[in-house]
């Protein structure tokens, strides 16, 4: 359950039931229903009220509705006393899920109280009406697991802020997409953490984990944001910090099919007015089909930046991605003109620009593909600059590395003081793999993070991320 307010964690929402409609939006494409459930009250004196859920969860709508495009969207929150009791949550939960249509896309929100049961393995929401002291009387996850198996909807998310939500699934990987990512069913969760109490916030301020949601969400300039890109942004930005780590991934065997739920932008909604998007081509022979998109930023004129400089290293690292994917596919031509008449094969590179304080900038390209073998790929690649005046830094121009003999020690020294404890072991066993004067990090206003996911197995790339405190380093520049 969400505990005291530096253990616990909640979204808020919009008013109660309301139909947004297609000509009122100017949207495009599938139907889509979002619905939250936001518990901030409970009846027995034993369960402690929350400070943010329905705030919270009313900001992530904001957002959605403001910045992302959906053909037709219908709204549903439960946050009434009468709309979070077991049995009403229960009923329209049934009802939604096993109504949908085949092209309909839901999003299901949840703010609330969370426990768990370590005897049986299971997961529970507390409703309004649960007794602390009775797990008959609190809503049992795998009933909502049952309605999401039943479900014909193309695309089901889940994002749950509330204690020892990462039950929900037993794995972080996500299923491989074989066909067009958008047309096959997808099934995903991202959690506020994993089997763990986690933040609610402190009263007229959002929980961590919807802080950071929000602020991805605001901040995204991918035109199509996959959720599982949104799932992996929100866990690198999430404070190091915090004594929670979010969790994504796939839900077992309720039918997910290797898809992805896509948020796209509005059209005139541009986050980053500093740059603009710039489209690539892999020119590869037609005899190797690829559906892609190849999208890198490209800065504006302006009088604060040397953009030609900056551009030409932006467009150096887009052109070598190419050049290594096309490297990939002529190394054995053949075959994969074979595989592509048999699979769907996909390649998408998006980015994300990050400006600190005006003195620092760091471009994050993000590569996710699949190209054969048994699942999609991810892959991470930075480009980082100390501004005015402007040139590229590695890690050795902006991090005093002098105390420590290799950059492994260095690296195991931070994974030791700041990775969560369930990702120590495995950052240390790729420490040895990263080059100090090559390896692919990000600055930002709080930390310096460094990416493992290129030398890692894709089964646990979600642990591939080290987040350093700026005040835990020692800063050249």
């Amino acid at each position: 359950m969400r505990d005291t307010p530096d253990y616990e964690s909640g979204p808020h929402f919009i008013n109660n039931n309301y139909l947004v409609s297609k000509d009122k939006l100017n949207l495009q494409t599938m139907q889509n229903k979002i619905v939250a459930v936001a518990i901030t009250e409970y009846a027995d004196d034993k369960i402690r009220n929350l400070n943010n859920c329905l705030t919270d969860t009313n900001s992530i709508i904001g957002v959605l509705l403001d910045r992302y495009t959906f053909e037709e969207i219908d709204i549903e929150l439960l946050s009434a006393k009468e709309q979070t009791t077991k049995s009403h949550i229960y009923n329209r939960l049934y009802d939604i899920f096993t109504n949908a249509m085949e092209d309909d896309n839901l999003l299901l929100l949840y703010a609330g109280h969370g426990e768990y049961n370590p005897t049986i393995g299971t997961a529970y929401w507390q409703t309004y009406d649960s007794i602390k002291s009775d797990a008959s009387t609190w809503l049992n996850v795998s009933d909502l697991l049952d309605f999401i198996k039943a479900s014909k909807a193309k695309h089901i998310s889940i994002i749950s802020d509330s204690c020892f939500s990462g039950a929900i699934f037993d794995t972080l990987e996500r299923g491989g997409g074989i066909e067009a990512i958008e047309n096959r069913m997808s099934r995903y969760a991202l959690t506020s953490g994993g089997l763990e109490r986690v933040s609610d916030g402190l009263e007229g301020k959002s929980s961590p984990f919807a802080e950071t949601l929000i602020s991805v969400l605001k901040n995204n300039s991918t035109h199509e944001l996959f959720f599982t890109k949104l799932a992996e942004d929100v866990i690198l930005q999430f404070n190091p910090a915090r004594t929670q780590t979010p969790r994504y991934g796939s839900l077992s065997n309720v039918g997910h099919d290797g898809g992805t739920f896509i948020l796209r932008l509005k059209q005139n909604d541009h986050s980053i007015k500093l740059c603009q998007d710039f489209n690539l081509s892999m020119n590869l022979s037609s005899d190797i089909p690829v559906d892609y998109d190849i999208t890198i930023p490209i800065i504006k004129k302006n009088s604060d930046l040397d953009y030609g400089f900056i551009n030409s290293f932006i467009q150096q690292k887009g052109y070598k991605i190419i050049s290594d994917i096309r490297n990939f596919f002529y190394s054995d031509k053949e075959y994969y003109i074979e595989l592509s008449k048999k699979q769907k094969l996909f390649l998408e590179v998006g980015y994300n620009v990050k400006m600190v304080e005006q003195r620092f900038l760091s471009i994050i390209l993000s590569r996710f593909d699949y190209l054969g073998g048994a699942h999609p790929n991810n892959y991470i690649y930075t480009i980082n600059f100390v501004l005015n005046p402007d040139r590229q830094i590695c890690l050795p121009d902006f991090v005093n590395l002098s105390d420590y003999e290799t950059f492994e020690l260095f690296l195991r020294a931070h994974i030791e003081a700041h990775a969560e404890a369930d990702s120590k072991e495995v950052l240390k066993e790729y420490a040895s793999r990263l080059n100090q004067d090559t390896v692919e990090f990000s600055i930002d206003e709080e930390k310096v993070t460094i990416y493992f996911l290129n030398v890692m197995p894709r089964a646990i790339i979600s642990q591939g991320f080290l987040n350093i405190p700026l005040n835990k380093l020692k800063l050249i520049l």
